[in-house]
């Protein structure tokens, strides 16, 4: 028997579905394995975006294989697996040889998108992600226009804003039944590329030929078109399979009898249908569903069709029954055979097992022999459920996990019906071998059987267990070599390092992370290995030679806080052979945690405190938020976050204005560096304590003038450092650098250079925030910092300079520069942006904070506002723009939603529209009526775009038609000039849009007075002849019948006779005949060709 059929029995492991994406793809191993060839569609997606890049002169992307897989396996899995909720398009569902996660917009699941590459090929290198769907259009074409239109997905694909630091390599794109998306990635694809000249499935160098979804080879010079999916009649109702839910069935058959296990839940494919996986007596697996039987068959008209496949791949054989109570009448149907009549009947309910089922293992400790080899599996106290199946996890000597089941054991085993089958895990991912066994008291027999070889014999006996255990788990000490957090499963002990000493990391090369110890926990005893290193001289005389895992045995003291005992050292021999050595002792002392009433633990050792001094309420605890945790390549740990003042305690505060920065330095020496940067408010308390215990080891006060304080710790002792700034510049150092520097909000421009011991580079800016105070001010706050590309420390996770910009509603703007590390950093800020930098200087460590002050017209207008979506929650990312004849002033809403946009007054008409879009919502769009106020308040709602609704411009701008001549109350300002008499605009529609009875246009005006037209595919259907009187913008709609339309490619048209007049915001929203019936009559004039559309009520028109 193979193992791999023995692993799948499990519970835990089986997952197996006919759920599953009926065109996934495997994971690819080896770059030996088999890549399928880009699609046409994908080819023109690639062109596409280089084509985009290098219109900006960036350099063409190589289309990499391995990626170009992950792309095509993720469409796939967002078509069959769409994500809901907060999960954003770059989640993963659970069906799949990948980690599973929901991809929220806060970027906590980062890793996620990062490790697909390596985790389905092999590619090493991170993956970056942009995705576009479902859409019934998204085309390449449209694909690559809504991330052309959405700020951050543009910033991916041309390498700007917080992408400016990486050079992609690799590309890969996929598209799938209305889902797109394209991978980026910095590393080479070790698998090559698709250069065009690799056969497609019909063996044409470069070819388009491909495989649909029957398998068979179409398009390209085959002249063959795709296959199209039979339509299906089985069941998509649940309670169809109930009778086989959980249930054991004997099904007899010419001379054979095959039993088949059901599992108890049903799941549903991608059409819909509910299907149930089963799996016999040979562990092969199956899924039944119910539906149409064919008719030669005489089984009446429905019931139930289960297809066995072989190696959980190929169709094997199949059953067509129908069922009256606990018997079964059907046909057993072979591969290569014509049908054999079959009885079937129900042998039991339900083979799941119970806990109780698996309590002779429960934290028990159990050796098995075979082969000449000996396992030792340490079970955990808990057990677990998954699909109503009972498990039991363990690891064994060599700390690898596995589960354990009860369940029912193949019959050639000759071990009995019911047993144990535990499977052990390669890395908790891929199955390594597995034992099935029964017992008796406490020894066991059975067979252990590897992934590529026939089972072999096995006795077991059980060497400790049943009893409790004592806890381990946490933090313990030893006093020479540093600290390790013990975690504790049952029996099996294992630690890794969280502190070390600085002579055994320098001497012996220990790194904070490695693992320390390991063993088995029996009688408050650990018996198992530490881990040893040569130090010092044997190390760099032996560097092939000095490490080496050694005995350890350690015992508990009896106040459960000691561990005490004795480890094996050995010495090594001048030729770099092992000598022997002696036993040494060996302590490690529980590391008890205090929970502190106030103030913030980063680490298990360090704790700070923050304690703001207003004006208004007195002293209040500020709130601890960390951003980002990293270890540099020299084997240095930082931490960087900052306090706020909570908005439960003043007004102006808030998650998104930060008062005090906050950066943390883990020196790989020993030392610890608390830095503290006052960023506003008059006084802050800050107080450190390492080691931890209870009593602030360090207290200062940073204020306007002291602006930085720095607490540090090294050796055992505290210090602590401070500097008064003044904000301006040291004049000794001038700034030279010209950095292409980052755009921000209300066109402010800033950037920086790092002077480095290379030479400079240009920072690279993160954005960590944007919103508005409740007194109207706006704040901005984020870091630049080093890429990794030009220097080893860099990081995204190591900020170089603070920042926090401080738009006051007084005009005034306060941009300030927060000084972090590395010895000098040129700054550099523009407002308005232009072409040259209006403030720059460079900070020090001496001179650690620059201030540049600018003040804003008193002519110019600020429009403020938030966006939210139907729910009432803010939207983050909406580019909210006003259009105008020098281009758009634009800017994106915040983390709450919130916006704020400062425009010069005189540039505005008396009525403008301003837009609010976001890729996958109706664009929004507003009007604002001049009253001589220095302020407005615009709020959007946004709409998620429904699949009723057709959106023309997926980013919106203001149209001007007509001939620029024209006067009146309404047409007395625009903003634009215009772009002739005539507006076109190709749209798509499919099946599901011609579907609906009528459609609805409507578009955001003003100044229609006169008879312009609005056409659909030629025939027009409108007079636009009215807008709001007073000028300003307003929304006017059409109906007009669907039989104007055709499948595909579509085009409406706007033609101006002269009219001057503004339109934006163009939407078709299709709908139904519902109360109300649709007459329509054309006018006699076949130049006119009007459509009249009057409504009456449908149930007067029924009587």
């Amino acid at each position: 028997m193979k193992m791999k059929k023995i692993i799948i029995m499990m519970g835990f492991v089986l997952l197996f579905s006919t759920s599953n994406l009926s065109a996934s793809l495997n994971r690819i191993s080896s770059c030996d394995g088999s890549f399928d060839p880009p699609s046409s569609q994908e080819k023109l997606l690639y062109e596409l975006i280089n084509e985009y890049r290098q219109s900006y002169g960036l350099p063409p992307i190589r289309l990499s294989k391995s990626l170009t897989h992950v792309a095509r396996t993720h469409v796939r899995d967002l078509e069959a697996y769409p994500p809901s909720g907060s999960c954003n398009l770059h989640s993963w569902s659970e069906d799949g040889p990948w980690s599973s996660c929901c991809y929220t917009s806060d970027h906590a699941q980062a890793s996620c998108m990062w490790d697909k590459p390596r985790e389905s090929t092999p590619y090493s290198g991170k993956g970056y992600e942009v995705s576009t769907g479902p859409c019934t259009s998204c085309g390449p074409e449209a694909a690559i226009e809504t991330w052309k239109s959405s700020h951050y997905h543009n910033a991916v694909i041309l390498n700007q804003n917080n992408w400016s630091s990486y050079t992609w390599e690799s590309i890969g794109v996929g598209i799938y039944e209305g889902y797109a998306n394209v991978w980026f990635g910095e590393e080479e694809d070790p698998c090559g590329y698709w250069d065009g000249d690799e056969q497609d499935c019909a063996g044409v160098p470069g070819g388009s030929a491909y495989l649909d979804d029957c398998g068979n080879c179409v398009g390209g010079n085959t002249g063959l078109n795709p296959c199209t999916k039979p339509e299906t009649s089985y069941s998509t109702d649940p309670n169809d399979l109930k009778p086989m839910l959980g249930a054991t069935w004997e099904f007899t058959h010419d001379i054979h009898t095959d039993t088949l296990t059901f599992r108890t839940e049903i799941t549903t494919n991608d059409d819909g249908n509910v299907t149930l996986v089963y799996y016999d007596q040979n562990l092969d697996f199956g899924a039944i569903m119910y539906g149409e039987l064919p008719s030669d068959l005489e089984l009446g008209e429905r019931g139930f069709i289960a297809v066995t496949l072989e190696d959980m791949e190929e169709p094997k054989h199949a059953y067509i029954f129908t069922i009256a109570g606990d018997t079964a009448t059907g046909y057993w149907i072979g591969e290569f055979t014509d049908p054999y009549p079959l009885t079937g009947t129900k042998l039991s309910d339900s083979s799941h097992a119970a806990p109780e089922d698996l309590e002779p293992m429960i934290g028990t400790t159990w050796e098995f022999t075979y082969n000449g080899q000996t396992d030792t599996l340490a079970f955990s106290s808990e057990t677990s459920t998954n699909d109503d199946t009972v498990g039991l996890v363990y690891y064994d000597q060599n700390l690898d996990f596995g589960v354990i089941v009860y369940s029912e054991l193949p019959s050639d085993l000759g071990l009995g019906e019911h047993g144990f089958v535990a499977a052990t895990f390669d890395d908790m991912e891929e199955p390594k071998y597995a034992y099935a066994f029964t017992i008796a008291g406490d020894t066991a027999t059975g067979y252990w059987s590897g992934e590529f070889t026939d089972p072999y014999p096995l006795t077991g006996r059980k060497i400790s267990g049943g009893e409790s255990v004592p806890d381990l788990s946490g933090l313990w000490v030893h006093e020479d070599w540093g600290e390790m957090s013990i975690l504790q499963n049952g029996q099996q002990v294992n630690a890794t390092f969280t502190k070390l000493s600085t002579w055994m990391i320098d001497d012996c090369g220990y790194k904070v992370g490695d693992q320390a110890l390991y063993g088995t926990l029996t009688d408050q005893t650990i018996t198992g290995k530490v881990y040893g290193l040569f130090c010092g001289t044997f190390r760099s005389r032996c560097p092939d030679q000095w490490i080496i895992w050694e005995d350890l045995t350690l015992t508990l003291s009896e106040d459960g806080n000691t561990l005490q005992g004795q480890w094996y050292n050995h010495t090594i021999h001048e030729d770099c052979s092992i000598a022997d050595g002696g036993w040494e002792p060996f302590t490690l002392t529980r590391k008890t945690t205090i929970t502190p009433e106030t103030g913030h633990l980063v680490t298990p050792d360090l704790w700070i405190r923050a304690v703001i001094q207003t004006e208004d309420k007195g002293p209040i605890e500020a709130v601890w938020q960390q951003g980002g945790d990293d270890t540099m390549a020299g084997g240095a740990r930082v931490i960087w976050g900052y306090f706020y003042a909570s908005p439960d305690d003043v007004s102006w505060g808030s998650k998104e204005n930060p008062d005090l920065f906050v950066k943390i330095w883990f020196d790989a020496s020993g030392r610890t560096d608390v830095n503290f940067f006052h960023v506003s408010v008059p006084e802050i308390d800050v107080y450190s304590d390492y080691e931890y215990d209870g009593t602030a080891d360090e207290h200062g006060i940073t204020t306007m003038s002291r602006r930085y304080i720095r607490q540090w710790y090294e050796n055992g002792l505290s210090h602590s450092d401070e500097s008064y700034e003044d904000g301006i510049a040291s004049p000794w150092y001038y700034p030279s650098g010209n950095p292409s520097g980052y755009p921000t909000v209300n066109n402010l421009r800033i950037g920086s250079v790092i002077n480095t011991d290379g030479g400079p580079i240009d920072a690279v800016w993160y954005e960590g925030g944007n919103s508005l105070t409740a007194g109207g001010h706006e704040v901005l706050w984020g870091y630049f910092y080093a890429s990794p590309n030009d220097v080893g420390w860099g990081s995204r996770n190591n900020p170089d300079l603070f920042v926090k910009v401080w738009f006051d509603a007084s005009g005034r703007v306060d941009v300030n520069y927060f000084h972090v590390s590395v010895p000098d950093i040129e700054v550099y800020s523009d407002l308005p942006s232009d072409s040259s930098y209006d403030e720059k200087g460079t900070t020090i460590l001496d001179d650690r904070y620059i201030r540049h002050e600018f003040w804003i017209a008193s002519d110019t207008v600020r429009i403020t506002g938030q966006v939210t979506g139907e729910d009432q929650q803010p939207l983050s990312g909406v580019k909210i723009k006003i259009p105008l004849e020098d281009g758009p002033v634009e800017v994106f809403s915040g983390q709450d939603g919130r916006y704020s946009l400062d425009v010069s007054d005189e540039d505005l008409p008396g009525t403008l529209a301003i837009l609010a879009v976001r890729e996958g919502f109706v664009p929004g769009s507003q009007n604002i009526t001049k009253t001589g106020a220095s302020e407005y308040i615009v709020d959007f709602v946004m709409e998620a775009i429904p699949d009723d609704t057709v959106i023309l411009e997926i980013e919106p701008t203001v149209h001007h038609l007509g001939d620029d001549d024209y006067s009146g109350a309404i047409n007395s300002q625009f903003q634009k000039r215009t772009e002739g008499l005539v507006y076109t605009e190709d749209f798509d529609v499919d099946s599901f849009h011609l579907g609906f009875s009528q459609a609805e246009i409507s578009l955001f005006a003003k100044g229609l007075q006169s008879d312009n037209t609005l056409s659909v595919n030629g025939h027009q259907i409108a007079i636009l002849d009215s807008a709001p009187a007073d000028g300003s913008f307003g929304t006017v709609t059409f109906l007009f019948d669907t039989s104007l339309l055709s499948k595909g490619r579509n085009t409406l048209e706007i033609e101006s006779f002269g009219d001057d007049f503004e339109f934006t915001n163009v939407v078709i929203r299709f709908k139904r005949y519902k109360d109300s019936c649709l007459r329509v009559s054309r006018k006699d004039s076949p130049e006119e060709q009007l459509f009249d559309f009057a409504f009456i009520d449908f149930s007067e028109l029924a009587k």
